[in-house]
C-alpha cells in the first residue's frame, strides 16, 4: 500500500495568492473584452448612492472577515510575511506605531475628502446662482402671460374682421403696434425696469420693410417716390446718384413712415413721433456695398444682431472699413458718424430679421 503524501499547511497561503492573481487577471480580461462601455457604466454606478452602498457593504464584510478569522489569517499569513520580510527587522512597538499612522492617514483622507466636497458644493452653488441670475424676473413672466392672452384676443379679432371684410389698414397697423408695445414691455422688465416707472431710459421698436433684389427694379423705375429717400441716406458708400446706389446694393431696408413704430414713452400704442424716414442698403457677396452693423448684417446673415453701443461700434467699424475699401471717403465717414452721434434714440440696437420661406421680409 502506498500512502498519499501529506500536503504542507504552508502551501495554502500561496494557493490563496495564486487564486487572487487569477481572479484579477480574469477581471482585467473581461473588462478589456467588453470594452469601455462596461467600464463607464461601472464607474457611473459606483459614483452614485448605489455605489456608495456597495462600497460600504464590501468594507463592512471585509472588516467582519478580518475580525472573525483573525487567528487563521495570522497563522496562514505568517509564513508569507516571514518569507517576504526575512531581512527586515520591525521597529520597537511597531504595532502601536502602525495603528497610529493608519488612524492619522484616515483622518487626513477624510479631511481632504470633505474639502473636496466643499469645493464641489461651492462650484455647483455658484453655477446655480449664475443660472438663477439669467432667469427672467417674476414680473416678466406675469407680463409675458398677460401679453399672450391679449395678443391672442387681438389675433382673433383681426381674423374675424378680415373674414367679414371689415379690416382696415389702420386697424391692422394698430394691432401690430400693440404687439410691438408688448415686446418693449418685456424688454424693459428683462432689464429690471418696471413698465410703469417714469425714467430716462426709453425703448423703441420699429419694423423696417425689406426690399428684396426682385423689387429693386421697381424702386428704380419709381424714382419719384424713392429717389429722395435713397439720395439723402448717408449709408451708401458706392454710388454718386440714385441708379448707381441701387446697382451696388442687393436690397434695401426702409422706414417710409411711423405707422409701424412704438415707444415706451407713450401710454398707448400710438406711433413714435420721433421716427424719421430711413433707408439702409444691404449687399450680398455679389455687390460692393458694405453692410452696417445692425439691421443690414442681420438681414444678410438671417440672424439677430445686437449693437451694444452704436457710437463705439460704428467708430470701430468705420476705422476697419477705411483700410479695406478703396472708395472710402470723408463724406461717407462723416455722414455715418454724424447720424449715430446725434441719434439719441438709437444708442443700442437689437435687429431681428423676420424670415418667411427662407427669405427676410421684415427687420
Amino acid at each position: 500500500m502506498f500512502a498519499a503524501p501529506e500536503q504542507s499547511d504552508q502551501s495554502e497561503p500561496f494557493s490563496l495568492i495564486s487564486l487572487s492573481v487569477i481572479v484579477t487577471v480574469v477581471a482585467v480580461l473581461v473588462v478589456g473584452f467588453f470594452g469601455a462601455a462596461i467600464w463607464k457604466f461601472t464607474c457611473r454606478l459606483l459614483a452614485g448612492s448605489i455605489g456608495a452602498a456597495i462600497v460600504a457593504f464590501v468594507g463592512v464584510f471585509a472588516a467582519s472577515c478580518v475580525s472573525l478569522y483573525s487567528g487563521p489569517l495570522v497563522t496562514q499569513g505568517a509564513p508569507v510575511v516571514k518569507e517576504l520580510l526575512s531581512d527586515f527587522t520591525p521597529p520597537v512597538n511597531w504595532e502601536i506605531k502602525l495603528t497610529l499612522f493608519l488612524i492619522a492617514l484616515a483622518v487626513f483622507l477624510i479631511a481632504v475628502r470633505e474639502i473636496g466636497l466643499g469645493t464641489v458644493l461651492k462650484t455647483r452653488a455658484r453655477e446655480l446662482d449664475e443660472r438663477i441670475s439669467s432667469l427672467p424676473p417674476q414680473d416678466f413672466l406675469n407680463y409675458y402671460g398677460q401679453g399672450l392672452r391679449e395678443i391672442g384676443i387681438i389675433r382673433r379679432d383681426t381674423k374675424i374682421k378680415y373674414a367679414d371684410k371689415k379690416l382696415t389698414p389702420a386697424d391692422l397697423e394698430k394691432a401690430i403696434r400693440v404687439v410691438m408695445k408688448h415686446v418693449l414691455g418685456m424688454a424693459k422688465l428683462w432689464d429690471g425696469i418696471s413698465t410703469s416707472s417714469d425714467d430716462n431710459i426709453i425703448y423703441r421698436s420699429n419694423i423696417m420693410m425689406v426690399v428684396p433684389p426682385a423689387l429693386m427694379g421697381d424702386i428704380k423705375r419709381d424714382a419719384a417716390s424713392y429717389e429722395s429717400l435713397v439720395i439723402n441716406s448717408p449709408f451708401f458708400l458706392y454710388g454718386d446718384n440714385f441708379s448707381s446706389r441701387l446697382d451696388n446694393s442687393t436690397g434695401l431696408l426702409m422706414i417710409e413712415n411711423n405707422n409701424y413704430t412704438v415707444t415706451s414713452a407713450s401710454k398707448g400704442s400710438e406711433p413714435d413721433p420721433k421716427v424719421q424716414p430711413l433707408c439702409l442698403p444691404y449687399a450680398s457677396s455679389s455687390h460692393k456695398q458694405p453692410n452696417l452693423p445692425g439691421a443690414p448684417e442681420a438681414c444678410v446673415s438671417q440672424t439677430a444682431k445686437y449693437v451694444f453701443n452704436t457710437v463705439v461700434e460704428m467708430d470701430s467699424w468705420l476705422n476697419g472699413l477705411s483700410h479695406r475699401e478703396n472708395r472710402f471717403d470723408r463724406r461717407f465717414d462723416s455722414g455715418v458718424r454724424s447720424y449715430y452721434s446725434e441719434a439719441k434714440h438709437a444708442q443700442s440696437i437689437l435687429s431681428i430679421p423676420v424670415i418667411v420661406q427662407g427669405k427676410p421680409w421684415l427687420c
